[in-house]
């Protein structure tokens, strides 16, 4: 399954029509990245990967997808060596393997620079990344979840700038006041940003019965 980043601009545009030119065209792609943003962090799902060592290089790009790191395994080691696929491979003085990881910018760098080459696998939470305008990962049931926080935050772009400007005014016999449908659109902002905590903990709750959980 997979969605596509323009049809859920499309959707967002019908659900919360733009007012006085907002959003703008961009700033519904964006209010979607970040919808996706930060539905991985919520509900990021666990994945198995292979990080390929290089001796005397220190940094590796991680996965598209990766949000957290939950383990990178050591291979087996015997008084100072590791028992690899590649054959043994001198691991250190210490009996083990002795690394810190740092993480940046996609990367995770390896201190001290490793002295060995090796596949080793990793353990992550993935969340879902955009590929040629594509979230290849993203089922319809997990894209509907993204977009009630993709409404509640286009609402509340739209409520930052109506509360800036004049709600209600009178001048002799003619008054204005649209501090009605600015209240309104303030229950629907909440309203939706209930309802995507909701969905988020019962998409956790499902992954929990069913395997994957971290």
């Amino acid at each position: 399954m997979s969605i596509l980043l323009s049809d859920m601009v499309t959707e967002l545009q019908g659900k919360v029509p733009a007012r006085n030119s907002l959003p703008s065209a961009a700033q519904y792609e964006k209010i979607i990245k970040d919808a996706v943003a930060d539905f991985s962090r919520r509900c990021s799902r666990e994945k198995i990967g292979t990080l390929s060592i290089i001796s005397g290089i220190a940094a590796y790009n991680l996965p598209a997808d990766f949000v957290r790191m939950i383990g990178l395994y050591d291979p087996a080691t015997i008084n100072g060596v590791m028992i690899t696929p590649q054959g043994l491979v001198p691991a250190s003085a210490y009996g083990y393997i002795y690394e810190r990881y740092t993480y940046a910018n996609g990367q995770i760098t390896i201190t001290p620079t490793p002295a060995y080459s090796l596949e080793r696998a990793i353990r992550y939470a993935a969340g879902w990344a955009l590929t040629t305008s594509t979230y290849a990962d993203m089922t319809t049931a997990e894209a509907a979840i993204v977009m009630l926080k993709a409404e509640s935050e286009s609402l509340n772009l739209q409520l930052n700038a109506e509360g800036s400007g004049v709600l209600s005014y009178r001048i002799g016999d003619e008054s204005f006041d649209k501090s009605g449908g600015v209240q309104s659109m303030a229950s629907q902002r909440s309203a939706r940003q209930v309802e995507y905590i909701a969905a988020c903990e019962s998409y956790n709750g499902q992954i929990m019965l069913y395997g994957g959980m971290l």
